[in-house]
């Protein structure tokens, strides 16, 4: 209900399809080994849900249980969803309608595995249980601002400049303490915004659209191609 005031639309930059659709397909990663993912990172959501609950409940023992039993009821509908897909593959193309945003989603991939998790979260009593870690890092972030912003102003070369921005797009993805390896790293003080751009390889990146996104721009210049 409290997603009744959102209208979906297709995001018209994209390459529309035959059928007049978009044609854009978001959730092309192989499902099985994400259920594996998103079980390995149950403990971090666990923990921070208990750490945090006081925003939530009266006391920690009652977040505690809580976010213990939240825990095993996700684990319950992975594994259930899990030993489906193992039966029967073709599961990932049938669809669990979703009437609050009044439209369908396939009944397993990675977004429904999200949206799972935050479903079972809320109905445990938590919600944004990142809210306190994601203020702390947007101090971070604005600190080394002006510092980010002048390397891209140093950069001489549209093209270079454009890729670099992409690289800090990059690094500032692997900060997802959803991510269990991720979570391991900043408990350990190796989350930073400079590791994490010294550990991205060097282009062309598996999935590499830099030129194909600057030639949309009109500001190619001569500087090396590199495709997907």
């Amino acid at each position: 209900e409290s997603f009744s005031y959102i209208s979906l639309q297709a995001f018209a930059l994209l390459p529309s399809g035959s059928s007049g659709n978009t044609g854009y397909e978001p959730d092309t990663f192989p499902l099985l080994s994400y259920f594996d993912i998103f079980k390995r990172a149950a403990p971090e959501f666990q923990r921070r849900c208990a750490d945090s609950s006081c925003w939530f409940f009266d006391d920690q023992a009652a977040a505690s249980a809580a976010s213990s039993a939240m825990t095993e009821e996700f684990f319950r509908e992975v594994d259930a969803l899990e030993a489906r897909v193992a039966l029967d593959p073709k599961a990932t193309e049938k669809n669990v309608a979703l009437p609050h945003l009044d439209v369908e989603e396939p009944i397993a991939n990675t977004r429904r595995l999200c949206r799972l998790r935050q479903e079972i979260m809320a109905k445990h009593g938590f919600f944004d249980v990142f809210t306190q870690v994601k203020g702390e890092e947007n101090e971070k972030a604005l600190n080394i601002l002006p510092t980010v912003l002048q390397e891209l102003d140093d950069v001489k070369e549209k093209e270079s400049e454009i890729a670099a921005c992409f690289r800090g797009v990059l690094a500032g993805n692997l900060f997802d303490l959803g991510s269990a390896d991720t979570a391991a790293a900043f408990s350990r003080g190796e989350s930073g915004f400079e590791s994490a751009k010294q550990r991205l390889k060097p282009r062309p990146w598996l999935l590499d659209d830099v030129d194909t996104l600057v030639d949309a721009l009109g500001q190619s210049q001569s500087s090396p191609r590199y495709d997907k």
